[in-house]
């Protein structure tokens, strides 16, 4: 689930703030706040820089699930975003509205 709503992110918004926006909109039915988009934002740079060190990382997170990947997306954006929406989607904002 993690790695399709990150395709969405990447798909529809071209900067990382609006993503981290939408991503809190679609989950949480709400804008992150500063302190959310801080540890977001946080959060995909340092999964950029370890996927970029570690590229074959990035293709293993991507490879997981039964939905179609898609190949058009930068692997290590892709894995990152990946992270980060794993993490919202187990997070008390999310949770409490499902």
């Amino acid at each position: 689930m993690g790695r399709i709503l990150a395709e969405r992110l990447l798909s529809q918004e071209t900067d990382d703030t609006a993503r981290v926006d939408l991503l809190f909109r679609l989950l949480a039915s709400r804008d992150a706040t500063a302190q959310e988009r801080r540890a977001i934002l946080g959060l995909v740079a340092a999964m950029k820089e370890r996927f970029s060190q570690q590229p074959d990382d990035a293709k293993s997170l991507l490879s997981l699930g039964e939905a179609e990947q898609n190949e058009t997306l930068d692997a290590v954006l892709h894995a990152a975003w990946t992270q980060a929406t794993v993490v919202v989607l187990a997070s008390d904002p999310a949770i409490l509205l499902y």
